[in-house]
């Protein structure tokens, strides 16, 4: 209730929480990186033929921040196998925050071409096209990734992004509502979902939903 009162009181004041487009978005759940980083480079040194683990190993030197070894990890585990889906979404995600997004745009496709319901390549390729302002490409991704997996509520929360850039809100809004209504609904679906009803002049449907976003487990 708290949580509520101090939301309420950000909307009369004109602090109301703020949308962020967050690409990383594979990164979303917290864990000990460095700790993994150390795990699988153990389970490399005992298994060097473990493929998932180097695969995997690549994902942790990109979530930890550690770029060149990423793409290097990534690369050597491609030079190998040309359609580890795993290492391609961790060298994609590495272009992507390097700014590389023609290249992330690029590696995400190899993914996509192994593998046509790679929803986090759907996704992250999407992302890779908003950076780019190629807004309709991003859609489309979007789209692809619910449809491979239609629980995941990231994809709707990018696409309503999309439709606030170009200055929809009431796109947004649809789109936000159609994630809340799947049961894909995470907090920033809320925090977002206020934000556009208050946008749309409607006080009160966004101080529910940012209610509702407080009360939601982190």
């Amino acid at each position: 209730a708290a949580g509520g009162f101090v939301l309420a009181v950000g909307l009369w004041s004109g602090l109301r929480p703020q949308l962020e487009f967050d690409s990383a978005s594979s990164s979303a759940q917290v864990e000990d990186f460095p700790a993994r980083v150390e795990e699988l480079e153990k389970t490399i040194e005992a298994e060097p033929n473990n493929a998932d683990a180097q695969a995997s190993l690549a994902e942790a030197y990109w979530e930890v921040g550690d770029y060149e070894s990423a793409i290097q990890q990534s690369e050597a585990v491609l030079a190998q196998d040309s359609e580890n889906t795993t290492a391609l979404v961790a060298k994609g995600l590495t272009q992507s925050t390097v700014g590389d997004y023609a290249g992330a745009i690029a590696t995400f496709t190899q993914a996509i071409d192994a593998d046509a319901k790679a929803a986090t390549a759907y996704m992250e390729r999407g992302n890779a096209y908003y950076e780019t302002g190629e807004y309709d490409q991003a859609i489309e991704d979007y789209r692809s990734a619910l449809r491979a997996d239609p629980s995941n509520g990231e994809p709707y929360k990018h696409w309503s992004s999309v439709n606030v850039v170009q200055g929809n809100p009431q796109e947004a809004l649809q789109i936000l509502n159609l994630a809340i209504d799947n049961n894909a609904a995470t907090i920033s679906s809320h925090v977002n979902r206020g934000n556009r009803q208050a946008e749309l002049g409607n006080p009160l449907k966004a101080v529910a939903d940012w209610t509702r976003a407080s009360t939601m487990p982190a």
